[in-house]
């Protein structure tokens, strides 16, 4: 029997608002249960009467599963589900926010200040750590599942597996931010994922592809990425032409990035929060603090953003400045300078 969702039909004591997203296997709903505002995923009709229904289920389950064992402060919660519905379903804390995909793609990643991108890149690398700690690999950690609000949360757990399922299949996923073909379906995928954000989250761009030279099929692309990291072939910090870095990391020292994004892209990171803390002091060390103090000087805006749906392209470095801009790129030049006081205070200590 057909089951259409439109805006005010009541599914159980969910009110249905507004239609948040749709793909390929499911669609997602804001709705309110009386007493609180949601999110519910809903199994895609058209797979109800396909022979892909229960592999569908089962992914479902799977996401249910994850979410049920994880409690974490950026991790969306699991409230409710119900399988056996007509259109199955589950239901998720809701998170009003957009995802850093589009922050990268238009080029507004690089002014919001360097410590606010720091201080998401460490709640994030919190939340990967947690689901490894409950034995869950999320495998698809990418901008556009984490979210860009005041708390960051990271998203979708539709594809993730238990860390000893040897049955999961290797090549689903989305393909640049996969590691190297070859490489094992473990933790450290998603920590291989986690260092392509971060770099992206950094740099405004990915460190090895552009639209025009990314491979047509998972396999091919994660080949491609296995022959660019051994011959060197990828962004390498230090090696960036001036005019193609953002503007707070211009003149900055990044020799040591080189080596902590090297060993990432290798594989070899199996800390997420020495990563995170590594990069922190490599940026904020006391020899770049002019060079990031400089960083912040606002561009001559040429024209609007376009807003593109691809993290790989050129980034255009203007926007239009507003007051709540201006003052986080003031707070961010207050808290640098108070950080650089305590910390000479400290080794003079």
């Amino acid at each position: 029997m057909s089951m259409l969702l439109k805006s005010g039909a009541k599914i159980k004591h969910y009110l249905l608002e507004e239609r948040l997203g749709s793909g390929s296997s499911g669609e997602v709903w804001r709705a309110n249960d009386g007493a609180q505002t949601v999110a519910i995923k809903f199994m895609n009709e058209a797979l109800l009467a396909s022979s892909a229904a229960e592999r569908y289920r089962d992914q479902m389950e799977a996401e249910i599963d994850a979410l049920y064992r994880l409690r974490h402060p950026n991790i969306p919660m699991l409230y409710d589900y119900d399988l056996q519905f007509k259109r199955p379903f589950l239901v998720m804390q809701f998170v009003e926010s957009t995802t850093y995909d589009r922050l990268i793609a238009s080029g507004e990643i690089l002014y919001i200040p360097l410590l606010r991108r720091l201080d998401v890149l460490r709640q994030i690398a919190s939340a990967i750590t947690a689901t490894h700690e409950v034995g869950i690999i999320h495998r698809d950690i990418k901008p556009s599942n984490i979210t860009t609000g005041e708390t960051p949360y990271l998203l979708d757990f539709s594809i993730a597996s238990d860390s000893d399922d040897l049955t999961a299949q290797p090549n689903v996923g989305t393909a640049i931010y996969m590691p190297p073909l070859e490489s094992q379906l473990d933790e450290l995928s998603d920590n291989y994922s986690f260092a392509v954000v971060t770099y992206e989250m950094l740099f405004g761009r990915h460190p090895i592809f552009t639209p025009e030279n990314v491979g047509r099929t998972v396999i091919t692309t994660r080949r491609m990425t296995q022959l660019r990291l051994k011959n060197n072939r990828w962004r390498i910090p230090s090696q960036l032409p001036e005019e193609e870095l953002p503007t707070d990391l211009r003149g900055a020292s990044l020799d040591k990035l080189d080596k902590i994004f090297e060993s990432a892209f290798e594989r070899r990171c199996t800390d997420l929060t020495q990563f995170v803390n590594d990069l922190r002091e490599a940026i904020l060390s006391p020899a770049n603090l002019p060079h990031l103090m400089k960083g912040v000087v606002m561009p001559i805006m040429s024209e609007p953003i376009k807003d593109q749906a691809t993290n790989l392209e050129v980034r255009p470095f203007y926007r239009n400045f507003d007051r709540v801009t201006l003052a986080a790129v003031f707070l961010s030049l207050l808290t640098l300078v108070i950080w650089f006081v305590l910390f000479g205070i400290q080794t003079r200590g």
